[in-house]
């Protein structure tokens, strides 16, 4: 097997990650769920769940991300295209050719404060293992939506502890038609009953640890949905902050002695200061990026947030007494 094949046999992932025919480009912008199953064979299986658990895991993707319904337990139900009250083994009828069809009802219920919704964790496993996702960067939530009647959006948050609250939302008109709602981020308010509610806290106070997406209707409203696709405006994968990793082969012991790489960091280790310069190159010998330039003898960088191509690099620490290289590739 060749060093090369090594390599790749060797690493899951970086930014792109092969699953059977498919690869998951995390530079891509960042689809909570567009229900076409790109990633993966289950249609009840969101978007980024998929992702993730192929970027996290490799092929071990089942059992992140998947879309549930609930009501309460007096009347409200929830039913699919057909009309037909969706169970614990039917949840997947509710994406049809790549769409989320729902109809929810609570006009029904004797319950005191009746509901009834679809949600999903967004990359978690179940109730027991809630995995947050990190939002904070999403400058807007777009979603590609039409029914009748009004949904509240909502993202749980674990920011807001209360085991049967600790939301943030927005009323979402539902428009007879397709149409792709923008929703600013800052206009996703703490539900008025989540403890503690903060009249002036934003989604952003939570938004780095977000467990899941829902849609609810309550207190005796019924509403039709259906949804296309959901997007986090002013994301890519990458920003999500996923484990990644860089493999790398082993040149000669000269080489590696003082240079590191370990995991995404790069790092050297000298007996004395000097100035030098970390830089990666193709294998060519043609710069690509200067990673530090500066007097020092001891210094770690990580890639992990650098947006590099795939494909083989040479690390190089040049000084003025000084030559080290260190062969690296980066599997995305």
């Amino acid at each position: 097997m060749s060093v090369f094949r090594l390599i790749v046999a060797a690493s899951l992932i970086f930014s792109a990650v092969a699953f059977g025919a498919e690869e998951v480009d995390l530079n891509a912008p960042a689809v909570l769920e567009d229900f076409d199953d790109a990633y993966g064979d289950e249609p009840d299986q969101t978007t980024v769940g998929a992702v993730y658990g192929i970027v996290t895991g490799g092929a071990v993707y089942k059992g992140k991300g998947f879309w549930y319904f609930f009501k309460d337990p007096d009347g409200s139900d929830v039913t699919d295209f057909e009309g037909e009250q969706v169970t614990n083994s039917t949840v997947p009828v509710l994406n049809q050719e790549g769409v989320l069809i729902a109809n929810l009802y609570t006009s029904g219920s004797d319950n005191k404060n009746p509901y009834a919704g679809v949600g999903c964790n967004l990359v978690g496993d179940d109730k027991s293992n809630e995995t947050p996702i990190d939002l904070s960067q999403m400058t807007a939530l777009s979603v590609r939506i039409k029914g009748e009647g009004t949904v509240r959006l909502l993202f749980k948050t674990m920011d807001l502890k209360t085991a049967e609250w600790g939301y943030y939302g927005y009323d979402i008109v539902l428009p007879v038609d397709w149409e792709t709602i923008t929703i600013d981020a800052e206009d996703i308010l703490p539900e008025e009953w989540s403890d503690p509610y903060k009249d002036d806290w934003t989604f952003a106070h939570g938004a780095d640890e977000v467990l899941k997406l829902e849609f609810k209707v309550k207190d005796g409203d019924d509403a039709s949905i259906q949804v296309d696709e959901i997007v986090a405006e002013g994301m890519t994968y990458a920003d999500f902050g996923w484990d990644t990793r860089i493999s790398y082969s082993h040149s000669s012991k000269a080489s590696t002695k003082n240079l590191s790489v370990k995991g995404s960091n790069i790092s050297f280790n000298l007996a004395q200061p000097q100035n030098l310069t970390l830089s990666l190159s193709d294998i060519m010998g043609n710069r690509i990026s200067t990673l530090f330039t500066g007097n020092a003898a001891s210094k770690s960088v990580n890639l992990s947030n650098m947006r590099i191509p795939n494909g083989r690099y040479i690390v190089v620490l040049s000084g003025q007494n000084t030559k080290m290289v260190q062969p690296v590739a980066i599997m995305k």
